[in-house]
């Protein structure tokens, strides 16, 4: 629907805003509108940002959904489109985007501009497949999941490869498809599994830990999960076939 919807905690719905791109115009789209929307993010200044992997931007909305900015990144020659699947906020307001089509992390201020680039296609340590989401730990450790790769990539907070984990497959620590990737207080990784239908929790190096397929005895299964957040003590995931958002109290 190419939208935002915005709800409280329990669930009561309050607005939406966003429109369509025109598709005559999705080279100079028009400010708050998408082609297809994909993550959200909000900053320390509760700043909401938006981005649409289509329209190939991130776009700025204050809490009540006003338009505030785009942040537009020109790649360089020769390159896809920029492809903004995932991102992430850091403390000085730069971003780290995972540049899916050209198989990257791109390193972003606040205007857009390139500050540095880690990663190429490929399945050698540091590279990707179509990478997709990505997350920090408490100590600035970065997480890339690399979704054809089937396998988590871990970074240093300034980009330097340190290790990876995972493999196509079924089993514990094995992935289908991953696609996000959220980190706790309590050194684990959440990895939700479109073709799997699932959820991992694993340590940082991998291990596994337990899996997360529904919600309760009688709850709603996953199907093809995707975007996770944890807050509050509560565990949110977009159930994405079933068009639903899902919530978990936690222990």
């Amino acid at each position: 629907n190419n939208r935002v919807c915005v709800f409280d905690k329990d669930g009561k719905y309050k607005f939406s805003f966003g429109t369509k791109t025109p598709p005559d115009l999705l080279d100079n789209p028009p400010t708050g509108s998408f082609s297809s929307p994909f993550t959200v993010e909000i900053d320390k200044a509760d700043k909401v940002y938006i981005s649409d992997i289509i329209n190939g931007n991130i776009q700025v909305f204050e809490p009540d959904g006003t338009y505030s900015k785009t942040i537009n990144v020109t790649v360089e020659e020769g390159m896809q489109k920029f492809k903004p699947n995932t991102f992430v906020i850091l403390e000085n307001g730069n971003l780290i985007c995972v540049d899916g089509g050209n198989h990257r992390l791109v390193w972003i201020d606040q205007n857009g501009a390139i500050l540095k680039t880690v990663g190429k296609r490929g399945a050698g340590d540091g590279e990707f497949n179509y990478p997709d989401g990505i997350t920090l730990a408490p100590d600035g450790t970065i997480f890339v999941v690399d979704g054809i790769g089937a396998r988590v990539v871990r970074f240093t907070k300034d980009g330097e490869f340190m290790s990876n984990f995972g493999k196509p497959g079924v089993g514990a620590g094995e992935f289908g498809r991953p696609k996000a990737i959220i980190a706790d207080d309590k050194e684990q990784l959440w990895v939700s599994d479109a073709m799997g239908h699932l959820v991992q929790v694993l340590a940082y190096d991998g291990t596994p830990k337990s899996v997360v397929k529904k919600f309760d005895k009688d709850g709603e299964e996953l199907v093809s999960p995707r975007g996770m957040v944890l807050r509050d003590g509560r565990f949110y995931i977009v159930n994405r076939i079933n068009h639903t958002l899902l919530v978990m109290q936690l222990d």
